[in-house]
């Protein structure tokens, strides 16, 4: 993101330089990173708690780490897991509640 005195250029979570950190809240916590796949998509990649159970239906939001985007901000739910070969590293889509296509405008907080 980045904010001017007359404009601001936002990208969606989607595109692909964007990197997020997420959490989840409840009996599977995890911390990760939401990364845009291919503008198309968003995947869930470098969970740390890799020994926790991932499964679809769990409500991803922002953690707040980085202090470019609050805390608690639903993102999505998990969709499709993934597991690596040696089932160390898992990785999963993340469905958005929204069809980028659907969006005619945006509201930009800026914390003064």
């Amino acid at each position: 993101m980045e904010v001017k005195s007359s404009s601001t250029i936002v990208l969606p979570i989607m595109a692909n330089t964007s990197k997020v950190p997420v959490k989840s809240i409840g009996e599977n916590s995890f911390t990760g990173l939401a990364e845009g796949n291919f503008n198309t998509s968003v995947r869930l990649t470098q969970v740390v708690a890799p020994s926790k159970s991932l499964v679809s239906g769990i409500e991803v939001y922002t953690s707040g780490l980085g202090e470019t985007y609050p805390a608690d901000v639903f993102v999505g739910i998990l969709n499709e897991v993934e597991s690596t070969d040696a089932n160390v590293f898992k990785v999963a889509t993340i469905t958005v509640p929204w069809a980028l296509s659907e969006i005619d405008a945006v509201t930009i907080l800026r914390n003064q």
